[in-house]
């Protein structure tokens, strides 16, 4: 199953970083557009798993996106617990 919803990119202090508007605990970033998109779909990955564990709703991915936000996509079962990765930060909710 895939799985795609939107991010919003920032530029900060020679990165950037991208957060999640569906899953506010969960942020990244590289050094690049392409390295943070790149690592936006691990951490989607861990969001969603930490929900599945914690028995928290998995928000329905959007059917559109707002004029300039960029989109991640991940396919996966989402089933399994994925440890979290040093560059995504997904904070308690």
């Amino acid at each position: 199953m895939t799985f795609i919803y939107p991010v919003l990119l920032a530029s900060e202090e020679g990165a950037v970083t991208i957060e999640f508007p569906d899953f506010p605990e969960a942020h990244t970033y590289g050094t690049d557009e392409a390295d943070a998109l790149a690592m936006a779909g691990d951490c989607l990955e861990v969001a969603v798993a930490s929900r599945i564990i914690d028995g928290e709703g998995i928000p329905a991915p959007p059917t559109s996106r707002s004029k300039g936000q960029k989109a991640t996509t991940r396919a996966s079962s989402m089933a399994r617990a994925f440890p979290p990765r040093p560059r995504c930060r997904v904070r308690p909710g």
